[in-house]
């Protein structure tokens, strides 16, 4: 989108430089998310807002000469070296607030005239309008996503509480649960147990390539881990205590590496994230569950770490008939979060359009000088009316979506 409105200008306002400026009004600072025609030192430079910042950006800002603009004295020494000279900035109203600006720079004195402000108004208004809409729908996407991972996560402990509940010898159906975990929560899963000594021993392990498990457990026996390392499978049974490895580095592969050969499997199978989490009974940590994901690519955080262990806690506690209407509690409510989101993403993906390229005939009509002064009004106000219209239909849209708690 940013490219696009850059672009746009570029065929609609003559400058020699042009910026997307965004206001993160949290820590009162701006910053430039795109540009075209300034050096990249200028482009990575922030400004502070000014106290009075949302006073001074209600209306365009026009300066024709920035050494006589007080309130830019602290801009001048990174004016100077980009040879700016000239300023016209108009602010682009995001979601009903002042969010942003849409810049103009130009290296020598310019005088601006009534139409290239009003052009360049109706352009940011259309620009934040669009940016608006844009935002709006990658929440809802960002929401949609968030509802079928939570939709997939709700039909996965559903089964898995499933089969918790038939049968109470707890091997059998930690095997059962490793199974489970292919290929929705991981790309490979372990269940290993812990002997008082220390010992560990492989449970179960599950991929979705049964040639791959058949190996996996070769490889186990060639390189058995070790009982006293400070990490991982044998370290968790000890401590009861979680690990996530979010990334793994390379560095970690040849820390764990036996010999060179043990460390070219290991690069071969290209692991990408891990979360190892206790088996724990009674207060006693029997052993652990360890989640790996790499063909996925898929990189484990905090939310799936905190789903792991409630899945390991429910395979140790086997509390049969609780945990299976637990489960299917929490996929209804997943499923009714999923369809309000559909609901409200179909709505609008219907309703929005980007609007920038409506204006564009117009434009080159206005540029080329083909309509007389009437006529050049009667288009201004035109563009400014659609403006508003879709600044309006962004904020009810945006608003509609407040009072909904999609947070399931």
């Amino acid at each position: 989108m940013q490219p696009a409105i850059l672009d746009l200008s570029r065929r609609l306002i003559s400058a020699d430089a042009y910026a997307i400026w965004r206001f993160d009004r949290a820590a009162r600072v701006w910053h430039i998310v795109a540009q075209d025609g300034m050096s990249e030192g200028y482009h990575e430079q922030d400004i502070r807002a000014a106290e009075n910042a949302d006073d001074l950006l209600d209306q365009p800002l026009v300066v024709e000469d920035v050494t006589r603009a007080p309130f830019l004295s602290e801009r001048q020494a990174l004016y100077g070296p980009e040879g700016i000279k000239s300023l016209l900035v108009i602010p682009l109203r995001i979601h009903g607030l002042v969010s942003g600006t849409l810049t103009f720079y130009y290296r020598q004195i310019h005088q601006f005239n009534e139409t290239e402000v009003r052009v360049a108004t109706a352009l940011a208004n259309l620009a934040g309008s669009a940016i608006s809409s844009t935002e709006l729908y990658q929440g809802q996407s960002r929401l949609r996503a968030e509802a079928e991972d939570a939709e997939r996560r709700a039909n996965y402990l559903a089964e898995a509480s499933r089969v918790l509940a038939s049968t109470l010898d707890y091997q059998q159906t930690l095997a059962q649960v490793a199974q489970l975990a292919v290929p929705g929560l991981a790309d490979w899963c372990a269940v290993d147990m812990a002997a008082d000594g220390g010992a560990i021993t492989r449970l179960a392990v599950a991929h979705a390539d049964p040639a791959k498990v058949v190996w996996a457990g070769e490889l186990q026996e060639r390189y058995p881990p070790d009982a006293n390392a400070p990490h991982g499978v044998p370290n968790v049974p000890r401590t009861g205590e979680s690990e996530l490895y979010a990334d793994i580095p390379d560095e970690m592969l040849v820390a764990g590496a036996v010999d060179d050969e043990h460390l070219r499997i290991m690069r071969a199978i290209g692991f990408t994230s891990a979360m190892v989490v206790p088996l724990t009974v009674h207060g006693r940590t029997l052993g652990a569950i360890t989640f790996v994901t790499a063909e996925s690519a898929r990189r484990y955080g905090p939310a799936d770490l905190a789903f792991a262990e409630g899945l390991a806690r429910r395979a140790a506690a086997i509390d049969n008939a609780r945990l299976y209407g637990e489960a299917q509690a929490a996929r209804r409510a997943a499923e009714e979060a999923s369809r309000l989101k559909d609901e409200f993403l179909a709505t609008v993906s219907h309703e929005l359009r980007t609007p920038l390229t409506a204006v564009l005939g117009w434009a080159h009509m206005l540029r080329a000088g083909q309509l007389d002064g009437q006529s050049a009004n009667n288009v201004l106000e035109t563009i400014e009316c659609n403006a508003r219209s879709q600044a309006q239909l962004i904020k009810e849209d945006y608003q509609s979506l407040l009072p909904v708690n999609f947070d399931t």
